[in-house]
């Protein structure tokens, strides 16, 4: 059994909250933050790191916002972050651990 730190809990919530989306709609961070509780912006920079791992797209812009970089069936969370300040979540469609978009039936 392994812990994660609150900043990779956090993206996880971000990330599953963005695979909850309709096919091309975004979501700005206050949404995200209002559904998953998570501080804006503490949010916002995780966010940013999300995009820079390319687990997130972000579209600028007053209509813009975020969703996933990646179907949601290939992002997985492979290990624990190498350190507390960074959400590194890997790619593995081998892994076990597999995040799906939830059922919308």
């Amino acid at each position: 059994m392994f812990s994660l730190t609150k900043k990779t809990e956090y993206g996880l919530l971000a990330l599953i909250h963005l695979s909850g989306l309709e096919t091309g709609r975004l979501a700005n961070v206050s949404e995200i933050a209002r559904s998953t509780a998570i501080p804006k912006e503490l949010l916002a920079k995780i966010l940013s790191e999300l995009v820079k791992a390319d687990l997130a797209v972000s579209f600028p812009g007053p209509t813009g916002g975020f969703r996933l970089g990646k179907d949601a069936s290939i992002i997985s969370l492979a290990r624990a972050p190498a350190s507390p300040e960074t959400a590194a979540i890997l790619t593995n469609p081998e892994s076990s651990m597999s995040m799906v978009a939830p059922d919308s039936s």
